[in-house]
C-alpha cells in the first residue's frame, strides 16, 4: 500500500508536469498560466458553493433525525475536489471538476460503495446469536428420535 501511494505521489506530478510542458508549447506560457489560475479560482468558488449547500443539507438531515451519511460523503468528495482544483495541473483539475458535477459525483459514490462492499465482508451471523437468527434452527441435543421441530412449530411433548 505504501509503495502504491509513493508511486502515485511520483507519477501524478510527473505526468502533470509533462502535460503542462506540452500545453505550454502548444498554446503558450501566459495563456497556460491564465488557464491554471482560472481553473483554480473557478474550482474554489464552485467547491465553496457546493460545500455550503452540502453543509446546509447535512444540518437539515441531522435536525430531522435522519442519518446524514449521504451529505457527509458528498462533503468529503467536495473537499477532495477542492484540493484537486487548488493543485496546479490539468489532470487534477479534471478530477476536481468531475467531483463537483452532482450526477458524476453520485456515480462515483455508487462505484466507491460497490468497491467497498466487495472488499468488506461481514456476516449476519457475526453479530446475532444463533437462537435469534431467522434462518437457523436450534437443534435440541437431548432429542432421542433425531427429529427436530420445524421453525415456528412447538416441540412434541416428552412426557
Amino acid at each position: 500500500m505504501l509503495a502504491r501511494l509513493a508511486l502515485l505521489f511520483v507519477l501524478v506530478p510527473a505526468a502533470e508536469l509533462a502535460l503542462l510542458y506540452w500545453l505550454a508549447g502548444y498554446i503558450g506560457f501566459w495563456p497556460e498560466i491564465a488557464l491554471i489560475v482560472f481553473t483554480g479560482l473557478t474550482g474554489a468558488a464552485l467547491a465553496r458553493y457546493q460545500g455550503a449547500a452540502t453543509l446546509r443539507r447535512l444540518r437539515k438531515d441531522a435536525a430531522a433525525g435522519r442519518p446524514p451519511a449521504d451529505a457527509a460523503i458528498d462533503g468529503v468528495l467536495i473537499l477532495i475536489a477542492g484540493a484537486f482544483l487548488l493543485t496546479p495541473g490539468l489532470m487534477t483539475d479534471v478530477a476536481g471538476f468531475s467531483l463537483l458535477i452532482p450526477g458524476l459525483r453520485r456515480q462515483i459514490k455508487r462505484g466507491a460503495a460497490n468497491y467497498l462492499k466487495s472488499r468488506i465482508t461481514m456476516s449476519f451471523a457475526t453479530f446475532v446469536p444463533p437462537e435469534r437468527r431467522p434462518d437457523v434452527v436450534v437443534v435440541e441435543p437431548n432429542r432421542l428420535d433425531g427429529k427436530q421441530p420445524r421453525p415456528g412449530e412447538e416441540p412434541p411433548n416428552r412426557g
